[in-house]
């Protein structure tokens, strides 16, 4: 499914987050987040979670890298002009090499070695209120 919940909606519901950025490379994150789940029309359960890693900066590039032990970010970002509002767009993309079983007349034949590409683009958005 898709959509979207504004950050009152999400308020309402229980969701904040703390994260600290420290000059050393290193962050923390804790608060209340959601998790969703495959089944449409339920709202995401919250759960208190905590979080901690590193982050990276490139400036030139224009890049945030964040590496925790449950969130791994990365990406290009933008601040707009009245720096009210901050996206991070970040790209994944896995290979799988699998074994790929496919019927033909009456029997199923395997091919092995076939190769999966998973890829995934998300972006997240900020606005300041």
């Amino acid at each position: 499914g898709s959509g979207t919940l504004t950050w009152v909606e999400f308020e309402a519901m229980g969701v904040n987050g703390t994260v600290a950025m420290l000059e050393d490379g290193t962050f923390t994150l804790s608060g209340n987040f959601p998790v969703t789940n495959d089944t449409l029309g339920f709202a995401p359960a919250i759960v208190p979670l905590t979080d901690a890693g590193d982050w990276i900066e490139d400036t030139d590039a224009g890049t945030l890298v964040i590496d925790g032990a449950f969130y791994d970010l990365g990406g290009a970002m933008t601040l707009s002009d009245d720096e009210t509002e901050l996206a991070l767009v970040y790209a994944s993309s896995a290979s799988d090499t699998v074994v790929l079983p496919v019927p033909m007349g009456g029997t199923v034949v395997y091919f092995p070695g076939i190769v999966l590409n998973n890829a995934s683009l998300t972006t997240l958005g900020f606005t300041k209120q």
